[in-house]
């Protein structure tokens, strides 16, 4: 169960959310991630939400950081994907190093090359020896300035300043960010001394976290439409699949943010890929729900439905790495290696 502590927390961030984040959605899906919003997650320390006070963040706990990436989701699954970024992947991957403090207070962005990390397909290819040269696909923030990036071998490389984009991908969802491809020659490169698998293997619950909050966003807004849309002399409540379906769909992300909750406050590697698993699968079949709910309605951006639907397949696709998931879950439930035939 969650403690006063975290409740509070909770209310903080669901509120900052409403008021700051939810009036900007249509903006964020159409314009991207504005200047505004970026010096409001800075006051909040939440763009360092894992970093410490002392560099600008917020320092939060496993459940406070999974409680922020679900209540960003929410409202705005691009701006939750921005702080799990600049969090789980870049400033995890930074460890002690001074641009950690850059980036929690908002001087400048960084930005991590993961695409051959989850599966991805024609990523690009980088040699390193002397200096760093060759192109990579797949590369959220072109503003960013620092570039991390697996040098093939399990170790992470920092480079700062020496990309250049060299165009922009047109992306299903998270359009409030970007994709785009860079070129890469650098003369000055850094080892950060953290390992790949260390980074990569603590993301299954954040993931899980944005899942949850696409699920959440989709349902809370199916339900209130389904209470004020009238069908026929009657609200579409009113209606046994309308509401039965609702009403499962409901419980079952109620039962899952138990889970979220405990895998947070426990810890453990098979907890994380059970509900990483699950809860993108839910967030899929929420938000399919929630725009079935919402009719032709669904599909207008005005009606902030479409992106949640759009958002669950490409983290899925982006984050999800199914088989990979899959075969580390039956290893950990078989207890040796399985499910390779």
């Amino acid at each position: 169960m969650m403690d006063e502590e975290h409740a509070v927390l909770e209310s903080v961030i669901r509120e900052f959310a409403q008021k700051e984040i939810e009036p900007r959605v249509k903006s964020i899906e159409t314009s991207g991630i504005d200047s505004d919003i970026l010096k409001k997650l800075v006051s909040q320390g939440f763009l360092g939400a894992l970093s410490s006070p002392e560099d600008g963040g917020a320092n939060l706990d496993d459940l406070g950081y999974i409680i922020l990436l679900r209540e960003l989701a929410s409202s705005s699954p691009s701006v939750a994907f921005l702080v799990f970024l600049e969090n789980s992947l870049v400033i995890r991957s930074l460890g002690r190093d001074s641009s950690v403090r850059e980036i929690s207070t908002g001087n400048y962005l960084g930005t991590f090359s993961f695409a051959n990390l989850v599966g991805m397909k024609d990523y690009g290819s980088i040699t390193v020896n002397s200096r760093i040269k060759g192109s990579l696909r797949s590369v959220f923030v072109p503003e960013s300035r620092i570039l991390l990036m697996d040098d093939g071998k399990g170790e992470i490389i920092k480079t700062e300043n020496c990309h250049r984009i060299s165009g922009e991908e047109e992306q299903l969802g998270f359009r409030g960010l970007k994709f785009s491809r860079v070129d890469m020659d650098c003369e000055k490169y850094d080892y950060t001394g953290i390992k790949t698998e260390e980074v990569m293997k603590n993301i299954h619950l954040p993931v899980a976290a944005m899942a949850m909050g696409i699920a959440k966003g989709s349902i809370m807004k199916a339900i209130d439409y389904a209470g004020q849309r009238d069908a026929f002399m009657h609200k579409l409540k009113d209606f046994q699949p309308i509401a039965f379906n609702l009403s499962k769909a409901y419980s079952e992300l109620d039962a899952l943010n138990l889970y979220l909750i405990d895998a947070a406050l426990q810890r453990d590697y098979r907890k994380d890929l059970m509900i990483k698993t699950l809860s993108l699968d839910f967030a899929k079949r929420a938000s399919k729900l929630a725009l079935q709910t919402h009719g032709g309605y669904g599909y207008l951006l005005d009606f902030g439905i479409e992106k949640f639907y759009r958002d669950s397949m490409f983290l899925s696709v982006v984050l999800g790495n199914e088989i990979f998931d899959m075969k580390e879950l039956s290893m950990e439930i078989f207890g040796s290696n399985s499910g390779y035939v």
